[in-house]
């Protein structure tokens, strides 16, 4: 086990924010379209994965409810040991698209269908429920990325619908995970670390009109931007001995010192190094024009 740091770090607490365009993603079982420990921070769900829509401020909640306890004492009746039992894991999180990607989710693909301009929703209950797995993509505080894989889950629970002119007409689905057809837990979570070293660039520069790095580059800084009045910036980045391939918004893949267009307003890069094991360290470059 990798050693960890010993000082506190303010840098570990944080909110969780969704990335943007959307970030709770649903895909049959079997999909092999995952994100993993080596490809998490650039993972772009393929066409598999279909968007379930936006989801509310209140985000989502996770809980676990372990089984009977079992406690284990000696002759002296001395407790030497306890078993919590099974646990059940859940995710409740809220839909808020009328569309019938969420819609299908909540009542069961069998009972949704959208063709000619209607979509329409049979409330049968028999066909509710099928398993299927779900990705989040989450940003922590300075755009850590942390992605949720749940592998094996189904809608155990909805909770009540309330339609006003005040709020907007959404859902709760709860789901419930399961161990894959593998034997994989039914949830894993890859969340870039603050604590134990991740493979870092050796240099890092930008060519674009009028552009200025900022903050200078030092390795330890995984935060980068700067303003230039082109149509392209050329990003140049090094690592002695790893990878370096450089991601846009959209997980397009560059190689270094390739022009990378921009466009008006802010472009969003990333610049990951890959060392030799397959770990992943990640730099975030903000260009605007």
């Amino acid at each position: 086990m990798a050693d960890y740091a010993n000082a506190n770090n303010a840098a570990n607490v944080s909110t969780t924010r969704g990335v943007l365009g959307g970030y709770f993603f649903k895909a049959p079982i079997g999909t092999t379209d995952l994100p993993t420990a080596a490809n998490f921070t650039t993972w772009v769900p393929s066409d598999a994965w279909e968007n379930q829509g936006y989801v509310p401020e209140d985000g989502f909640t996770e809980g676990v409810e372990f089984g009977d306890t079992t406690t284990l004492r000696d002759i002296n009746l001395d407790t030497v040991d306890t078993d919590t039992g099974a646990a059940t894991e859940t995710l409740t999180i809220g839909l808020m698209e009328i569309n019938a990607r969420a819609l299908a989710t909540e009542y069961g693909d069998d009972n949704v269908t959208d063709a000619s301009g209607v979509i329409t929703v049979e409330h049968d209950w028999s066909n509710a429920g099928e398993a299927a797995m779900y990705a989040l993509l989450l940003v922590l505080k300075n755009g850590r990325r942390w992605v949720k894989l749940i592998r094996n889950a189904k809608v155990t629970g909805l909770s009540e619908f309330t339609g006003n002119k005040t709020t907007a007409a959404q859902r709760q689905i709860t789901l419930t995970y399961s161990k894959s057809d593998n034997g994989d837990a039914g949830c894993v979570d890859f969340i870039e670390s603050n604590d134990t070293p991740a493979p870092v660039l050796t240099t890092l520069s930008v060519t674009a009109t009028g552009f200025t790095l900022t903050p200078a580059f030092a390795a330890a800084t995984h935060d980068y931007s700067g303003t230039t009045t082109g149509n392209n910036a050329t990003v140049t980045a090094t690592s002695t001995g790893n990878t370096v391939k450089i991601y846009d918004a959209n997980g397009n893949e560059y190689t270094s010192g390739t022009a990378i267009t921009v466009v008006a307003g802010t472009n969003n890069l990333r610049i990951v190094v890959t060392d030799g094991d397959g770990y992943t360290g990640t730099y975030r470059l903000t260009v605007n024009k």
